[in-house]
């Protein structure tokens, strides 16, 4: 799981490639989802408001918190992971049911070929 994804300018992606570039042949697929704030993980952070771009969006998770959540944009971080995924091909998931769904998939589908 690599998540929260922070933007670039705070925790570099690049750093997210060298860690699949080392694990990937360990890996079966990745989780990796955005950074959601407010003002009290800002302050914990040591960050303000205004040092993110944050997504026009904020439906993700609406009603699941009882709390204001931001959701920070990285979107071109998220496309840099996509593309390390692709170069080791590592399926990626934004949300962990999917990824969960898979991974059950790839299990069952390897006791299939050890039966047969």
């Amino acid at each position: 799981m690599i998540r929260p994804l922070f933007p670039n300018n705070i925790i570099p992606v690049s750093e997210i490639g060298e860690i699949l570039s080392n694990c990937h042949d360990y890996l079966s697929c990745v989780v990796a989802s955005g950074l959601g704030v407010n003002e009290h993980i800002l302050k914990r952070l040591g960050l303000k408001e205004n040092d993110f771009v944050y997504n026009e969006s904020q439906e993700y998770l609406q009603g699941a918190i009882n709390c204001e959540i931001k959701f920070v944009d990285v979107t071109k971080e998220m496309e840099h992971v996509k593309k390390e995924c692709l170069n080791f091909n590592l399926a990626l998931f934004e949300h962990s049911m999917p990824a969960l769904n898979y991974l059950f998939e790839q299990e069952e589908h390897c006791k299939l070929e050890i039966c047969c």
